[in-house]
């Protein structure tokens, strides 16, 4: 889902363009979260797919099928202070932290806000629901002028249901033959210790990043994980603004500016991330490329977009009609496909669905048709599925050619589906 802050700045004008849902420090929480202590139990004649995301709703009747409670139960990190948590308790801490900072009328309200604002991005409404939606999003507007307090608290209600809006995404009609392992990104206090390390010193915070995105390689091996959606984005602007500014000593003693440490942030984590994914040749890993409406090869700066690796897809985003999304990063080069990531009608953590908007809903799409290929065959190579997936799922769209590689889109769901059914019959 697209971030809050864009919400308070640009809705005067009409609903415009997206900022990137999660703030770059949050994302970095990745890196307190695991470390193994042994083999993976589970039946490993199911398909296992991962995310990094937000908690998720293990009780959700839409995730409830794919979640594996006793490898949940049994994975185990160790935190920056030593102790030693399994996944499953991550999750739940990282909901309770979260659930503290508002009531439950105050999130079903702030949720109506956040599907409203989202879903009318889709053009194709009728008049008379359009006006039903943009009285709920005038009433959250004056909300967030008038009312103390309402605008943080849609910000940390919007981290809440992100993963689960995600992941819902990403399982979507699949069997039972696929279970689902969560690496949960950790509460705040994490955030603020990585946060600090980042900000003084970048090559210290590179070591942390390293250690636990090792720590969770041994866990994709071990768990013979196929697909990985990275719920990760974002640009050096971004960190840019959460950078502490000089002080008049800092500048007297030259220490960096905020645009310096940004860009030597954003190089460190991009490397990392890189290392992480050439680790893990066996695992596809699919990634959102951001909604800075950038184009990708001018900035050079997005994290995961100008990676390049032969089993990492990134996701741009488009509309029902095929439109490419206002608010998505675009290039002919790096963006290796678009798929739906405007108002898409998902999973809300405590029941029911909500509608999100971002290129974070476009890749876990991505993720789903990689799925339903390795269901299909799963015996098939990384380069196997990549290619029946480039050929056989992804279209070329004259209209796209300058916001993908190739125009590349994916298929729409029919298409999709018939295909699988083929791939099922070879």
């Amino acid at each position: 889902m697209t971030s809050l802050r864009s919400y308070w700045v640009c809705v005067s004008r009409v609903l415009p363009g997206v900022i990137p849902y999660l703030s770059f420090s949050r994302i970095l929480l990745i890196g307190f979260l695991l470390a193994t202590s042994g083999a993976i139990a589970g039946s490993s004649s199911k398909v296992t797919i991962a995310i990094i995301d937000t908690c998720l709703d293990y009780d959700n009747l839409g995730l409830s099928e794919f979640i594996d409670h006793e490898i949940l139960g049994s994975l185990t990190f160790v935190d920056v202070n030593g102790n030693q948590h399994t996944l499953r308790e991550v999750n739940q801490q990282s909901r309770q932290e979260l659930e503290k900072l508002f009531t439950s009328a105050q999130y079903r309200d702030a949720a109506a806000f956040l599907s409203a604002y989202n879903r009318l991005q889709d053009y194709s409404l009728t008049t008379d629901k359009q006006k039903v939606l943009k009285q709920v999003v005038l009433k959250g507007i004056l909300k967030a002028r008038f009312l103390p307090g309402f605008k943080e608290r849609v910000d940390a209600i919007s981290l809440y249901m992100h993963g689960t809006h995600v992941a819902g995404i990403l399982v979507n009609q699949l069997g039972g033959d696929v279970r689902l392992i969560n690496f949960p990104i950790k509460n705040q206090k994490m955030d603020q210790a990585l946060e600090r390390a980042f900000f003084s010193d970048p090559e210290k915070a590179r070591g942390i990043i390293r250690n636990y995105f090792d720590q969770i390689s041994s866990i994709l091996s071990q768990s013979n994980v196929r697909v990985m959606n990275l719920g990760m984005e974002g640009s050096a602007k971004n960190i840019e603004k959460r950078a502490k500014k000089p002080s008049w000593l800092d500048k007297f003693i030259n220490i960096k500016s905020n645009s310096e440490i940004s860009l030597d942030t954003t190089q460190v984590w991009r490397e990392e991330i890189t290392r992480f994914i050439n680790a893990n040749p066996k695992t596809i890993f699919v990634a959102p490329v951001g909604n800075d409406s950038l184009r990708v090869d001018a900035t050079a700066i997005i994290h995961t977009a100008t990676i390049e690796a032969p089993n990492l897809i990134k996701v741009g985003a488009v509309d029902a009609a095929g439109k490419f999304a206002e608010f998505s990063n675009y290039s002919e080069r790096f963006v290796d496909v678009a798929a739906p990531g405007v108002a898409i009608k998902g999973l809300q953590i405590g029941g029911g669905e909500i509608y999100g908007s971002g290129t974070s809903q476009a890749s876990p799409a991505v993720g789903n048709a990689i799925i339903k290929i390795i269901t299909a065959h799963p015996e098939w190579s990384v380069d196997q599925v990549l290619q029946t997936f480039n050929t056989k799922l992804v279209e070329k769209k004259d209209a796209l050619t300058a916001k993908t590689k190739e125009g590349s889109v994916l298929r729409n769901y029919l298409e999709i589906q018939e295909c699988i059914l083929r791939l099922r019959n070879l």
